[in-house]
């Protein structure tokens, strides 16, 4: 089927857009704030490589030497120390340095530093995605645009399903695509800081593993979204429900239940279910501990996005589920006059 076809005025995927599209005009956050999150970090990137260089190693002042213990980077206790005589620690340094390092050992480094670039993204990823699910549905019927809405011919649960969908799967896509371009354009300023400085500007882009970063990046975020899917569903959910204080009514119930538990039970398995399912890393505690004792190259290989076989994660996928129907047979039937 031809896209002109498939897109036809009138048509569900044609309404389904224009939605998307509306939405990202009245919420223009949701597209705003990875922006400028990511142009914050590459000014800070530049800000760094402005400033004098210090690296993290032993400093002989008798011969102005310093002393790189390579053995602790690589994990292996045979690798020999880079010992360099230097009258000045700067960003000139730090390419001596990384020259020095060999070529896998330094594009797994400058690997794990580009998950770490996606990983810093986490908090306001989910900040965002509570803010605007909590909003979306609430904030139609506090200015009364509500009944304009409902008057179009779009269905409502063709109008919650587009907002459900938007606030689990499209704002995390967006930080992706933001993180993919701000990794990218990082990687250029360093490879320009090598240019600058007398090195190859292959230093910042020789060996370093993207099939792995964007695996990791990717079934991250799968993952992600499966395992936030109850608590966004949740807040859908208050967000129809809710005619006032939607903030209230999304910590209302979940705090009256952890206090119940609380009470009447020693151990408070509903609290630590939400936590759990807030980290959406379900063998943190292993990985932490493999993490105590491993190098870069092991570090890259390890699995942080399991779960996937966990009957847990495809409850909460159900919970989810139970949750966005909710919110459409509320936004069908409630009489609106909030």
């Amino acid at each position: 089927m031809k896209l002109s076809t498939w897109m036809k005025p009138g048509t569900w995927p044609a309404a389904s857009w224009a939605m998307v599209r509306r939405e990202l005009w009245e919420h223009t956050a949701i597209v705003r704030l990875p922006a400028i999150l990511g142009a914050l970090m590459i000014l800070a990137l530049i800000g760094l490589m402005a400033l004098p260089s210090r690296i993290s190693g032993h400093l002989d002042e008798a011969d102005k030497s310093f002393r790189l213990p390579l053995s602790e980077i690589t994990n292996d206790a045979s690798a020999p120390d880079l010992k360099f005589s230097v009258d000045e620690f700067g960003l000139g340094t730090l390419y001596d340095v990384a020259e020095q390092i060999p070529a896998d050992i330094r594009g797994a480094g400058i690997s794990l530093m580009l998950l770490g670039l996606y990983g810093s993204y986490d908090l306001f990823l989910k900040i965002l995605m509570g803010v605007y699910l909590a909003g979306c549905l609430f904030r139609e019927r506090r200015d009364n645009s509500v009944l304009f809405w409902k008057s179009l011919p779009v269905s409502d649960t063709n109008t919650v399903l587009v907002k459900a969908a938007l606030g689990m799967v499209g704002i995390p896509l967006i930080f992706f695509a933001v993180s993919l371009l701000t990794m990218f354009v990082s990687q250029l300023f360093v490879g320009f800081g090598a240019l600058f400085t007398g090195h190859s500007m292959g230093l910042a882009f020789e060996c370093v593993m993207y099939g792995t970063v964007l695996r990791h990046m990717w079934t991250s975020m799968i993952s992600q979204i499966l395992w936030l899917a109850p608590i966004g569903g949740y807040f859908l959910l208050m967000s129809a429900w809710a005619k006032r204080n939607v903030a209230l009514w999304i910590i209302g119930p979940p705090l009256a239940i952890i206090t119940l538990e609380g009470y009447f039970m020693a151990k408070g398995r509903f609290a630590i279910w939400l936590g759990k399912h807030f980290v959406h890393l379900p063998n943190l505690e292993d990985q932490m501990h493999n993490l105590e004792h491993a190098g870069p190259m092991e570090v890259l290989n390890f699995n942080f996005s399991t779960g996937f076989d966990k009957p847990d994660m495809w409850l909460g996928v159900l919970i989810f589920a139970a949750f966005v129907s909710g919110a459409i047979w509320i936004r069908r039937w409630r009489e609106e006059s909030a």
